[in-house]
């Protein structure tokens, strides 16, 4: 999961958290692991770049992709083009 935007890092850390209560002891196992990070001085093309060729998991291939975009406008073509063009 990566976070970007205006106070991005409180979306971060909330999927950490939950992450960590759904377990019941001190070490998440690398299967259910959610991996964060927080962008809030990146640009969105860093982002995606780093989502495209650098981000990774100990157990799984990351083939997909979710954009969730939350705001007012709509921007879905945009952001599409954009990560498209990373």
């Amino acid at each position: 999961m990566m976070a970007w935007g205006r106070n991005c890092a409180s979306w971060e850390e909330a999927v950490q958290l939950a992450n960590r209560k759904a377990f019941d002891t001190p070490e998440i196992p690398d299967q259910s692991l959610i991996i964060t990070t927080w962008h809030e001085e990146e640009s969105l093309k860093d982002v995606f770049w780093f989502a495209k060729y650098t981000a990774t998991h100990p157990c799984f291939k990351l083939d997909n992709l979710l954009i969730l975009h939350l705001a007012n406008i709509e921007r879905e073509q945009e952001l599409s083009a954009e990560y498209a063009a990373a």
